[in-house]
């Protein structure tokens, strides 16, 4: 044994990968906030939804709520890693500057005709990231109701597909 092992036989060990710890961390307390947060809106507004936040939250959805004119009015703090953007700039925005040339307005129409009916839609889009960098994302957006069956917000449940 080295004489810098012998002299820690017994005691408390440093810690070597903190880097790593700090970044799980940070991770989970993100995760942390934007459940509170997400769940704050869900007694806010009086949703009634079977959606369960935390774990789509731990699979790194990212959530994106939009009030009845399509502006949003929060995301989740996985939005600025999918998109660039940070969650500020995307306040009040519509979803769709995030859309660019490669775009399917085909499925962006498509989109836009269930959301008029207030019926959930799923399916694949071109958007693009800060800088013009394009991704395939994965959606299903939900329709919000109230506790009175009042019609709310959309929520988009959003992920990257690689």
């Amino acid at each position: 044994m080295e004489p810098y092992q012998k002299s820690l036989k017994g005691k408390l060990k440093p810690l070597i990968c903190w880097d790593i710890y700090h970044a799980h961390f940070q991770k989970q307390h993100l995760l942390q906030q934007d459940l509170e947060q997400i769940l704050n809106l869900v007694q806010q507004h009086q949703w009634q939804t079977a959606l369960n936040f935390r774990k789509l939250l731990q699979e790194e959805y990212t959530l994106v709520v939009t009030n009845p004119q399509k502006e949003i009015t929060w995301v989740s703090s996985g939005f600025i890693d999918m998109t660039g953007y940070a969650p500020s700039y995307a306040l009040n925005k519509k979803p769709g500057f995030l859309q660019g040339p490669d775009t399917d307005s085909k499925m962006v129409k498509m989109i836009s005709a269930k959301l008029a009916q207030k019926e959930k839609v799923s399916g694949k889009l071109i958007n693009y990231r800060k800088g013009g960098i394009p991704y395939l994302c994965g959606l299903e957006i939900h329709p919000l109701f109230t506790s009175r069956q009042q019609f709310s917000h959309f929520i988009a449940l959003e992920k990257e597909i690689v």
